[in-house]
């Protein structure tokens, strides 16, 4: 669940509908959410945050030579395995999976990517 809300800069009710059915039945728990009566929040973006820009699925926590460690907190796990691709989100900057555990991924940098820097899952 970690992931969907690090990322989305949609309405409360349209992350609500993407994380329910993520949430296994065997848990025995339903997400619920809370805003003020007539403020119109549950129209605004999670976190009030007006944010034209797509938001980062991992960062760049260290460069090594040609590789690099990235933290995952805001990707899909289940789409990161040895050969996919990360990129920039501005500038250049290009990783290929080597290996994961966790949230952290060891890459293979192919265009040069720097400590901080916010990546997304390429395509």
């Amino acid at each position: 669940m970690t992931h969907y809300l690090w990322q989305e800069d949609s309405e409360i009710e349209q992350v609500f509908q993407k994380i329910i059915p993520e949430i296994p039945q065997r848990f025995n728990q339903t997400p619920l959410y809370e805003v003020k009566v007539g403020s119109g929040y549950e129209q605004q973006p999670l976190y009030f945050i007006g944010s034209p820009n797509s938001t980062a699925q991992a960062v760049v926590t260290g460069v090594r030579g040609d590789t690099a460690e990235l933290w995952l907190g805001g990707v899909d796990l289940r789409k990161v395995e040895a050969g996919v691709v990360f990129t920039a989100m501005q500038g250049i900057g290009k990783v290929r999976v080597i290996s994961r555990d966790g949230l952290v991924a060891q890459t293979k940098v192919e265009q040069a990517v720097t400590a901080g820097m916010a990546l997304r899952l390429m395509g």
